[in-house]
């Protein structure tokens, strides 16, 4: 028996909406989970992986040929990763949910217990990972739990917009440990084997309580690669490593200066709307003189009302749940400009 598994990282890197407070990209948090719940998957006997989005970010494939592809291939099961977000401030709260379909639109059974047990493994993988509240499985008539034939989940890892979570969804370690926990539950759940001696090749996590001169050390031995992938492995950490690096390496050289930015206001606004700088302090460095004035710019395009979209092509995406639910759908959609009662109307006549 083969296992045909189907994985799905949520939206795109330019999804517009999908982001942290501080502009950073939902997409890049499920990306890494969903790469590395891949890979730990394919180090197990008999299973088959497809991933269904795109795997650059650069475009976000629509749910409906998510779904399509999943069933034309013959899934066993759906596994799609997405993060949280509440109001789109930095709040107070926190936790990890998982969904199954709720049976809104008939076809597949709301209470299948295969599909509830998937459910559960898949969340508590997760919760051990993030070590977040733990707010357990949930139904709703979501388009990736309701579409495709087999079974089908959803997590909601943690919050973006969480002072609490954030600060897992920023660790690498956790959002790969995230990947490889799901990976092993679905393994357990299915009897899976693993390959060979794979078994004694389990990834573990790096450690994450290293100093900055003992990540600069291992620079300098070449362990964090170079370039781009060297600033990938080191994340927040990359400035202050590399400026050591270069203190050890020639401790009497100094600084060069830095050239005058070319760029226009408006251009660096973009950028950093892009995620191209960072964010806190390590904007401002990157930034520098010019940091008050883009982050006003950035404040003035962020704050610009958007064009509205058409209230019927709204309600479709309300049924697609791409607005939420409950109070949290409500308040999304009057935040962006949207007349909730009207939508809601819409809505119930699609039913």
């Amino acid at each position: 028996m083969v296992l045909k598994v189907a994985l799905s990282a949520g939206h795109g890197y330019h999804t517009p909406g999908k982001r942290t407070p501080d502009g950073e990209r939902e997409w890049s948090f499920n990306d890494k989970v969903t790469r590395a719940l891949q890979e730990r998957l394919l180090q197990y006997d008999g299973v088959q992986v497809l991933r269904l989005d795109d795997p650059t970010g650069k475009v976000d494939v629509s749910l409906t040929v998510r779904s399509n592809k999943a069933n034309e291939w013959g899934a066993d099961i759906y596994v799609a990763n997405h993060h949280n977000a509440y109001q789109g401030v930095w709040g107070g709260h926190t936790g990890t949910e998982t969904f199954t379909y709720n049976g809104a639109w008939g076809g597949k059974s709301a209470n299948n217990p295969k599909e509830i047990e998937l459910a559960k493994a898949v969340n508590d993988a997760i919760v051990a990972a993030y070590g977040l509240r733990n707010r357990g499985i949930k139904k709703e008539n979501f388009h990736e739990v309701r579409e495709p034939k087999c079974l089908a989940v959803l997590t909601e890892g943690g919050y973006m917009d969480s002072t609490i979570d954030i600060k897992v969804m920023r660790d690498d370690n956790k959002l790969r440990q995230s990947g490889t926990n799901q990976a092993d539950a679905i393994a357990k759940l299915y009897g899976l084997k693993l390959k060979g001696s794979q078994e004694a090749k389990k990834p573990t996590p790096a450690p994450v309580s290293k100093s900055v001169d003992q990540l600069a050390q291992e620079v300098i031995k070449g362990l964090h690669g170079t370039g781009e992938a060297r600033q990938k492995r080191l994340g927040s950490q990359y400035a202050a490593v590399q400026a050591r690096v270069n203190q050890i390496l020639a401790p009497n050289a100094k600084p060069a200066p830095k050239p005058a930015p070319q760029k226009t206001v408006d251009q660096l606004a973009r950028e950093v709307i892009d995620g191209k700088h960072g964010n806190g302090d390590a904007r401002k460095k990157s930034l520098g003189s010019q940091y008050n004035a883009v982050q006003k710019r950035v404040d003035e395009i962020l704050t610009t009302k958007p064009k509205l979209k058409p209230n019927d092509t709204i309600a479709r995406e309300v049924v697609q749940g791409l607005w939420g639910n409950g109070t949290d759908r409500k308040a999304r959609l009057e935040r962006a400009g949207y007349n909730y009662n009207t939508i809601q109307n819409l809505v119930n006549r699609m039913f």
